[in-house]
This record gives structure tokens, C-alpha cells and sequence, in this order.
């Protein structure tokens, strides 16, 4: 293909990838998807397909929620029932429908947040009197007393002695926003140079510490000087850097999609106070995979979770899953100072947040922490774990059955309800739709499975408003399945939604954009190789010996001028980058970000996270396209 022939199509891919589709087809476009779903599939019931279609005519989001009763997945007998059925009945589950009739998923977060404060005021109430009166305990619950002394030992020993240094070394910033630094200014590159240095009173000794600990922070500081110049001392630097912090003694709470019926909550912390959570959430996750509770992974939970869906050993050792209900929210304060040694209870106070604002509302928390804080995930999960194994032990149970993951409890079956009165006790609730202990299903950190059967279903999250979501949603219903373009694959589960779909692409997009399966589900349409050798860009590179695609990416934009010196004093230095600045070169990871692909130069800078991307076609290698 001659360059300028090229240079036209690439323009033409672009101006059609990207084109809106209208707002009347992008409101109904996936009612009229889960109506072909509903008609390609054979194995549901008259009656769920009646309802469904129902829905679909009305496009009743109020309506498809109430059949979730159909989704039980104890009433069917195969694996392949269940998925038909879950398919349709979570395909648009945690669709952003926004605010309509008989939805309102602000509305229900709210009410959830406001519950989930009152009941950790309960459990403050209840845990503080049977720690001062424990006889009062051992009286009711004779077992409780024993496995809440012998999780205490556990998270002592995880632990370990509080080392303000060790913490300092894993501090960090986080990708995401903090109480003074928001929108899309949120890299480290904003929070370094960001004004003002927000932090709550009792952890102003600490940030101020961790700021004159660090030659390069306390020179920038200090000085704003360049690299090369002299660093100043900890006393000529003290007064600058104290006027450098902002005292708030809050977080902002904020609502974020969790599914179409209600978001989630979380809080935006201070600046400086999610720096040193994350110090403490980090350590905390890397001592925890010492002791057999690894944070970094979740294979652990879903093997766990396979195993026990087609379990054939002692029916009081098949793994069960517990899942429970708004658990960072109800993480109350005196059962963490109940569990803590005194010496981490009293540092982690000091860097939480003692009070949130909502609106013009503002909350003094009776919860610990809640999604947001940097430690938040590791706590909640190191306080389950302990409480799990302690019961485990209580009961002759080895730790081969457990495995937790953030509020994702796996334990064998024959201690599964005493450790949900444990978690009750606790402040915690089971979510009961969400929990499988009996029957061939089970749920775990993201994938479900029926008798060893992996049946996730796949979730719609978002809206559909152009060709790059049509060419996603396409690849995540069919994957590698390509009987829409005349090629009969192994199977043909959703044939008509597809044909849909595809009739509604543009032409330049079904025709050229073809490439192999791979991760990136919205640069090209996923293809077996004799459809995609029809595309004019798949063509044979001699040099590497393998065929080359087209596919479209999002990458960094440029922009002109020369790097801010904080660039090359805070962060240069802090990833150990091997090369010389005269070198012309940048750490491919301060550019990167979130992209697949960024070369930039030194004279061009990148300092946004998001909002400032530009779409490329790309010309891509695959050494393994075939038939599959």
C-alpha cells in the first residue's frame, strides 16, 4: 500500500473509532444486545425468557433487577445451565444506568454508608464492654474469649516491633487523588510540587519528618533548587517545610460505581497522611506473605474456590466462601485497638483520619478506616486472617483450606459458621448472596465456579457510546469465537448478538481493524488468522519473521519545554535511573503512566495521568496468530 493511500486510511480508522454513536441508539444499544443474547440462548426457562425480553422491550433496568431470583445457582443441574442463565442475568448488573426509575444508586450508597457508621457505634459499644468485663464473654460465648486471645498472638507475631524507619522506606504517593491535589493532576510529579502538603494534627510530626529525611524532597522544598546545587541542613530547611503543610483533621467522602443498584463509598484522604498509610499498608502486605497470606496474588482464593466446587473428600473439610458486606465500613475502632499491640494501634491512629465531610455534613468516625486509606486493605485482611486461623485451630483445623483476600474468606466447611458468629460478634455482616457453603458453587476473588467449572459471566460497566466500546463489548462476548465474519467456530453461544454488533461497526473498522486474540480488547476486533489475512494492514514482516497488525492504542501526548527540575530532583533519583540526564532520556516509567507505549525525549515532558491522550495506530507483532 502506497504511504499516502496509508496516510488516508489511518485517518479514516481514527475519524470512525471514534465517531459518537447517537444518544437515543446509545441508551438502548445494550437492551437490544441482551434481547439477541436472550433469543440465542437455548437452555433458559420459558418463563425467565418471557421476563427478559420484557425488560428489554420496556428497557425496565428496575424490572431486570428483580430477576435475580432466577439466579440461583443452586437450582441448576449442570454447568452450562447456570452460565446461560448468569450470563444474561448479570450482563447488565453493573451497567451505569445513572439515576432512573426505581434506581438510584446514590440514594441506596448513602443510605448503606449512614448504616454501616450506626453499626460500628454498636459494635463500639458491645466490643468495649466485654473487653472490660471478659468474664461477661466467657459466660455467653465460652469460645469466643480463647480464639480472640489467640488472634491477638497471631497479628503480634505478623507484626512484629513498630519500626518507624522500615515504614519511612516503603512510604510513597499513590496514582490516586488526595485532599488538595484532584482531578487529573494526580502523579507524583503534582503531589511533590502541589502548594500545600495536606495532613491531619497527629501526623504532622511524622510527614514533617519524612520530608527532612529525604535530601532531594527537603532541597526542593527548601530551596527549589536545581540539581547540583548544595543540599541545605535539616535546621536551615525546618521552617520552610513546616509552612509547606496545611492542616486538615478530615477526608472527603465520595461516592464511586460499584454496580447499576448502588455505588461504593470511599474517602479521599490528606496528602500526606495517604503518603504514610501507604508506607504502612505496604509493609504490612509484605509481612503478611511471610506468614502465608499473600496480598499480591489471588490464585490462592480461586483454586481454593475451584476445589471446593467439586470437592470429594470429608464433607467437613470442603473449602466454603464467605463474602462479607460492606466490611472495610464496618472495620470499627475498638476491634482493631482490641487486636493491635498498643504501640501499631497508636500509629496507625495517628495517621487516619479522626472526622469525614460529606456535603455540608461532617461525620466523626466511629469506623477505623474505610476504602481510600492506604492500609485500610491489609488490616481488614490481616484481622480476618487471624481471626479465621485462630477459629481453624480451635477446632483441630490446619490452615490448607484457608486463604483470605481483603474481605474474600475461604475456610473448610466444618468451621464456616462458627467463624461468621465471630465476624458478627466483630461488627462484621455475611453477605448472604455472596456466601456458598453448601451445593456445587463457589465465588472467590473474581471467578466463580460450578463442579470445577469456570461459569464468570461477563458484566457491561460501561456505557456504549462509539466504535471503540462496540469493538469491547464484541470481544468480551466472543473472544476468539469468529462465526459472525463466515468462520464456524467451536461454539456459537451468542451468534445473533454478535451479527448485531457487528452490523452496527463501521466499515472501515470490520474490514481493517482485524487482528489476534490478545489483552487489549478495544484496539483491534479479535479474528482467527484467515479472516484477519483479508485486512489490507496485515501484512508479513520480513525482518521479524511473523505477521504484523494494525490496532489502535491510546498514548501519552507531548508536550514542548524542559522537564521541571523537580522532575530530575524527586523522582530521577528516587527510581534509580541509570542514566546520565545529558543523556536526553527520561525513565520510561514517569511517562508510561497508564499507557502501553510512550518514547519521549528529554525536552518533552508528560505530567498528566489522564485527559491528555491522543489515539495512534499501531503496527503490531504476533508470533502466535492462528486458528484458535
Amino acid at each position: 500500500m502506497k504511504p499516502e493511500s496509508l496516510r488516508v486510511l489511518r485517518k479514516e480508522i481514527l475519524r470512525a473509532y471514534e465517531a459518537p454513536l447517537s444518544t437515543q441508539a446509545s441508551a438502548s444499544f445494550p437492551w437490544r444486545v441482551l434481547r439477541c443474547m436472550t433469543r440465542d440462548c437455548v437452555s433458559i426457562s420459558d418463563q425467565l425468557r418471557e421476563q427478559l425480553t420484557s425488560c428489554c422491550d420496556r428497557e425496565d433496568a428496575g424490572a431486570y433487577f428483580e430477576l435475580q431470583t432466577f439466579n440461583d445457582p443452586q437450582s441448576f443441574g449442570s454447568a452450562s445451565e447456570f452460565l446461560d442463565a448468569t450470563s444474561l442475568l448479570s450482563f447488565l448488573k453493573k451497567y451505569p444506568f445513572g439515576k432512573v426509575a426505581l434506581l438510584d444508586p446514590l440514594l441506596q450508597a448513602e443510605k448503606r454508608f449512614h448504616r454501616a457508621e450506626k453499626l460500628c457505634r454498636i459494635s463500639n459499644r458491645r466490643i468495649k464492654h466485654f473487653e472490660k468485663f471478659p468474664y461477661r464473654l466467657s459466660k455467653k460465648r465460652p469460645a469466643f474469649h480463647s480464639v480472640f486471645h489467640a488472634a491477638r498472638h497471631l497479628i503480634r507475631d505478623m507484626l512484629g516491633p513498630l519500626d518507624l524507619n522500615l515504614i519511612h522506606d516503603h512510604a510513597r504517593h499513590g496514582p490516586g487523588g488526595a485532599v488538595g491535589v484532584t482531578g487529573s493532576r494526580t502523579t507524583a510529579y503534582y503531589k511533590f510540587s502541589a502548594p500545600s502538603y495536606t495532613v491531619t494534627t497527629r501526623a504532622l510530626p511524622l510527614a514533617q519528618a519524612a520530608v527532612l529525611a529525604d535530601p532531594l524532597w527537603r532541597r526542593y522544598v527548601a530551596s527549589d533548587s536545581l540539581i547540583g546545587d548544595p543540599v541545605p541542613s535539616v535546621e536551615d530547611s525546618w521552617n520552610r517545610v513546616l509552612y509547606r503543610f496545611e492542616v486538615v483533621n478530615y477526608n472527603k467522602v465520595t461516592f464511586v460505581p460499584k454496580t447499576a443498584q448502588t455505588h461504593r463509598a470511599i474517602a479521599i484522604e490528606p496528602l500526606m497522611n495517604i503518603f504514610l498509610q501507604l508506607g504502612v499498608g505496604d509493609l504490612l502486605s509484605n509481612r503478611l506473605k511471610t506468614f502465608g497470606l499473600n496480598l499480591f496474588s489471588q490464585e490462592r482464593n480461586q483454586n481454593l474456590a475451584r476445589l471446593g466446587s467439586c470437592w470429594n473428600g470429608r464433607w467437613q473439610d470442603c473449602p466454603v466462601t464467605l463474602d462479607l458486606s460492606m466490611a472495610s465500613d464496618t472495620l470499627c475502632i475498638e476491634l482493631v485497638k482490641a487486636l493491635l499491640p498498643e504501640e501499631w494501634f497508636d500509629h496507625l491512629s495517628d495517621i487516619r483520619s479522626p472526622i469525614g465531610v460529606y456535603g455540608s455534613e461532617v461525620i466523626h468516625w466511629a469506623k477505623f478506616s474505610s476504602m481510600g486509606n492506604g492500609f485500610t486493605f491489609p488490616l481488614e485482611s490481616m484481622i480476618f486472617y487471624a481471626l479465621s486461623l485462630a477459629s481453624c485451630r480451635h477446632f483441630g483445623y490446619d490452615k490448607s483450606s484457608l486463604a483470605v483476600y481483603g474481605d474474600d474468606i475461604i475456610c473448610p466447611r466444618g468451621v464456616a459458621l462458627f467463624l461468621v458468629e465471630v465476624l458478627k460478634y466483630s461488627g462484621f455482616s455475611l453477605n448472604d448472596s455472596k456466601s456458598y457453603i453448601l451445593g456445587p458453587f463457589r465465588e472467590s476473588c473474581g471467578t466463580d465456579w460450578f463442579l470445577g467449572t469456570d461459569v464468570r459471566p461477563f458484566f457491561l460497566k460501561r456505557e456504549l457510546k462509539n466504535a471503540r466500546d462496540l469493538i469491547f463489548l464484541l470481544n468480551s462476548l466472543l473472544s476468539s469465537d469468529c462465526h459472525y465474519f463466515g468462520y464456524s467456530g467451536s461454539g456459537d453461544t451468542w451468534g445473533s448478538a454478535c451479527r448485531f454488533i457487528v452490523g452496527r461497526l463501521p466499515q472501515v473498522i470490520k474490514k481493517v481493524l482485524l487482528g489476534p486474540r490478545s489483552e487489549d480488547k478495544e484496539g483491534h476486533i479479535h479474528v482467527p488468522w484467515d479472516v484477519g489475512q483479508k485486512s489490507p494492514l496485515t501484512l508479513w514482516s520480513r525482518d521479524c519473521q511473523c505477521w504484523t497488525y494494525a490496532s489502535v492504542r491510546s498514548v501519552a501526548k507531548e508536550y514542548d519545554g524542559c522537564l521541571p527540575p523537580i522532575y530530575l530532583q524527586l523522582m530521577w533519583d528516587s527510581f534509580g535511573c541509570v542514566d546520565n540526564v545529558e543523556r536526553g532520556r527520561t525513565p520510561l516509567r514517569l511517562l508510561a503512566l497508564e499507557f502501553k507505549e510512550v518514547v519521549a525525549p528529554c525536552n518533552k515532558s508528560v505530567v498528566t495521568r489522564r485527559m491528555s491522550t491522543r489515539l495512534s495506530l499501531a503496527m503490531l507483532f504476533s508470533n502466535g496468530w492462528h486458528n484458535d
